[in-house]
């Protein structure tokens, strides 16, 4: 294949991604720097238990704290069997390669159930899964004497659940929306690391790093059946004709909506066999293992979707979907290749081992790796 890239911003070395929100091409030594400086307008504490699933944000997550000089102990909830086996062998073999302590929590063994049992306990299951990380993640941090949980959420979470809230009227969401959560009482403090960096952004990184993640998609969620995946969906459009809409939306809600939860948290008290936060004296993931304690079944453990599809000679890894299309052009630019397959800007593409920017050219191509953003499907 024959590829012209552009040059770096900053010096003359090839670019291997453009940031069209921040006016910029950056070579891999740039991007690195510029993640890093994205990562310290976070204000960071020193030690955090930082929540490593597996997936390409936690694992990048661990990679730029590590970086800035954080002491991180990482750890991997196995909430849905097989699934988070799966996490777990990425989580920990990143934690080796970074040199940081890996810790694995069993839901079963902790509290008696896992996400499997979603119907038993008559609750979502991505929101139980939620409930079960959290709760697991705040619980090994306060058993080692941490008063930080970090977690991988990016600028397009922080985006979608800002106008997810919006839409719903959930104010009480919107006011928790901050980089920071401090500690307060019986409450873990929360960071969000990658707060004020995109998903695709994120993507390029862990291909220009190297970085293993895991790339498959959990059995028990189906694509575009939650509300905010419709709100992330307008807003991966919003950005490609707008470049930088999603950190305006996060500015914006923080300016309108200063974080300022301490008045509901001061009516918390620690719950009597956790310690951690809840509201009669007991916390509901307490509640729901002493209601169902030795009553559920043993579920047999469903296996992760693999959503590698492609054919011709475009190969797609990740999740999503691609048809693929014969290029006549002699010379094209990725961005326009993308949008002949149906593709958003929510895609990183990457050529003998590095991410191609997105106004380079490509020639005669006879094979391309496109690694699609999970939840982002074709227009």
């Amino acid at each position: 294949m024959k590829v012209k890239r552009p040059k770096c911003s900053l010096c003359s070395k090839e670019a291997i991604v453009s940031l069209p929100y921040a006016r910029l091409r950056l070579c891999e030594e740039h991007f690195e720097e510029f993640m890093k400086k994205r990562v310290k307008r976070v204000e960071l504490p020193k030690r955090v238990v930082l929540g490593l699933s597996g997936g390409k944000d936690s694992v990048v997550a661990a990679y730029l704290l590590k970086k800035v000089g954080l002491d991180v102990v990482a750890v991997t909830v196995n909430a849905v069997p097989n699934y988070t086996k799966h996490e777990a062998d990425v989580a920990r073999r990143v934690s080796e390669e970074l040199g940081i302590l890996h810790v694995e929590v069993y839901p079963e063994e902790l509290y008696g159930f896992n996400t499997l049992h979603y119907k038993y306990l008559k609750r979502k299951p991505c929101s139980l899964c939620s409930s079960i990380r959290r709760h697991s993640l705040d619980l090994v941090a306060k058993r080692l004497g941490m008063r930080y949980v970090a977690t991988g959420h990016n600028a397009d979470d922080i985006a979608s659940l800002a106008l997810t809230s919006l839409l719903k009227q959930d104010l009480d969401t919107l006011r928790k929306i901050a980089p920071v959560e401090e500690p307060y009482g019986p409450f873990i403090g929360r960071v969000k690391p990658l707060f004020w960096i995109p998903e695709r952004d994120i993507l390029a990184f862990a291909l220009s790093k190297r970085l293993p993640w895991i790339k498959a998609s959990c059995p028990l969620y189906e694509q575009g059946s939650v509300f905010a995946d419709k709100v992330k969906e307008f807003l991966n459009g919003m950005e490609e004709k707008w470049p930088g809409t999603k950190i305006n939306l996060i500015k914006s809600i923080l300016k309108l909506s200063p974080s300022n939860d301490k008045e509901r948290k001061s009516d918390a008290k620690a719950c009597k066999y956790c310690g951690l936060p809840s509201w009669e004296g007991i916390c509901s993931m307490c509640k729901l293992r002493n209601k169902y304690k030795g009553k559920l079944p043993k579920l047999r453990a469903l296996e992760p979707t693999y959503s590698c599809k492609g054919e011709g000679n475009t190969f797609i890894i990740g999740t999503g979907w691609c048809k693929v299309l014969d290029i006549d052009e002699k010379w094209i630019r990725v961005e326009n290749l993308l949008k002949k397959l149906g593709l958003s800007r929510e895609v990183a593409v990457a050529y003998d081992d590095r991410p191609l920017p997105h106004d380079a050219w490509i020639g005669s191509w006879d094979r391309l790796l496109i690694f699609v953003v999970p939840r982002v499907s074709p227009t």
